[in-house]
């Protein structure tokens, strides 16, 4: 299946294979109640006005620096691995919303959320952690002395502009990379205004 429009589904199961020789394409005019999308080819999708309540978007391969922008979730479960995604269109709020949405099972790095348009959604226990108004941590930071670990450490959150409104990271991937305990990263997470470290309960 390639391209999906035009036509309101619900209760389906929707499987877009990496092995398709085009780009698959949710939308325009497309609503998905209660569905799930298994979204094999990664970055690959397309899409193209997409409305989506209910269900599970399952993600078995990396999603990795892409702008969803001409979509909107409502009650979604998202399930798999998203690295450097964007939810939400730099120039109008509307589009790219998440609301009520879980994210707790998933895997999270450096994903954004634009415009406050994540509203009700819930996210993954530390190691992850989120950071509401990055651009303001970012200035924080600064202020506490601490820019040099936050050059080294906190990339996803540097140069944000003031339209993104929080950063969902993974601190298991910067100790990881950067070859620091998890426990100094954790002490760098609490600095930063606006952060929130949901442990396990």
């Amino acid at each position: 299946m390639t391209k999906i429009k035009d036509t309101r589904l619900t209760g389906e199961t929707i499987t877009l294979d990496k092995s398709l020789k085009t780009h698959p394409v949710l939308g325009p005019e497309l609503e998905l109640v209660d569905c799930t999308v298994v979204n094999e080819t990664g970055a690959d999708v397309i899409i193209a006005g997409l409305k989506m309540r209910g269900g599970t978007w399952r993600q078995p391969s990396v999603w990795q620096n892409d702008e969803i922008n001409h979509g909107s979730f409502d009650g979604v479960v998202f399930e798999g691995d998203y690295d450097g995604l964007t939810f939400g269109d730099w120039s109008n709020p509307a589009t790219g919303v998440a609301t009520n949405c879980d994210f707790t099972t998933a895997r999270l790095e450096g994903v954004r959320f634009l415009h406050g348009n994540h509203s009700g959604a819930t996210f993954p226990p530390w190691p992850h952690f989120s950071v509401q108004d990055p651009h303001g941590a970012v200035d924080a930071l600064k202020t506490l002395g601490l820019e040099k670990l936050l050059e080294v450490n906190f990339n996803s959150l540097l140069d944000q502009d003031p339209l993104c409104t929080l950063v969902v990271d993974s601190a298991e991937r910067i100790a990881k990379r950067r070859k620091l305990p998890l426990d100094q990263i954790r002490e760098i997470v609490e600095k930063l205004p606006g952060a929130n470290i949901g442990d396990p309960a």
